[in-house]
């Protein structure tokens, strides 16, 4: 008994959406509770995203669409979340457990940053990593989310040598942290005092002509 519950309380430990994990334990189809099961760990097919109580699908030819499954009951979650996969996503409940299985296998044997080739993937680990600082900072983890996603993907402040990955977790990404409630993100300030250097350096350079043309004016005149 006591083994049984030291397991179960292991297994807990990784769950991350409680409301998608209680519908996995009431699911009658295999294929669905293992997708639901696998999704409260935030392990998702291509196109579906969860982040702060919200599931979303992106499709290419219908758009993107949303659902909030935080705070209802877990039959609700079900229907509504099988509804909206199959028909949106056009999800095949039959190859669940193959799609799954290959993900697992693929994030878990990640330990380089540099390895990973598909950016949802990526995303995956930075949601996870998220969520994980959010908690541990009472801070929203969309919020914290956005912050990595722009430092990483679009302002580009870091590569791959910063980012520590083991065993499919990211566990730090160097001049990152959040104190007091606040988000830091310490080579961006290293960016821009480059680019104020810069910006000054060519402000000193427009002055230095403007005093050459105007010594040379002056000289003329002469």
């Amino acid at each position: 008994m006591a083994h049984s519950k030291a397991f179960r309380q292991k297994r807990e430990k990784n769950v991350i959406f409680d409301d998608i994990f209680k519908c996995s334990l009431i699911e009658i189809n295999k294929d669905w509770k293992q997708l639901f099961n696998d999704m409260a760990r935030n392990i998702c097919p291509k196109g579906i995203s969860i982040l702060d109580g919200t599931i979303k699908c992106n499709n290419s030819k219908k758009g993107s669409i949303s659902y909030c499954f935080s705070d209802k009951t877990p039959e609700n979650n079900i229907n509504n979340i099988k509804e909206m996969l199959e028909n949106y996503v056009n999800i095949d409940k039959n190859i669940v457990n193959n799609y799954f299985d290959k993900v697992k296998e693929n994030t878990n044997t990640i330990i380089e940053w540099k390895k990973i080739r598909r950016k949802n993937i990526k995303e995956v680990l930075l949601q996870n990593y998220s969520i994980k600082l959010a908690t541990e900072n009472s801070l929203c983890s969309k919020q914290v989310y956005k912050h990595l996603y722009n430092a990483l993907f679009i302002n580009k402040t870091h590569n791959s040598n910063d980012i520590t990955v083991s065993k499919g977790i990211i566990t730090n990404i160097l001049d990152f942290k959040i104190e007091n409630g606040l988000i830091i993100n310490n080579r961006e300030e290293v960016k821009e005092t480059e680019k104020n250097k810069k910006k000054s350096n060519i402000n000193i350079l427009h002055m230095l002509w403007e005093h050459y043309i105007l010594d040379s004016r002056i000289k003329d005149d002469i």
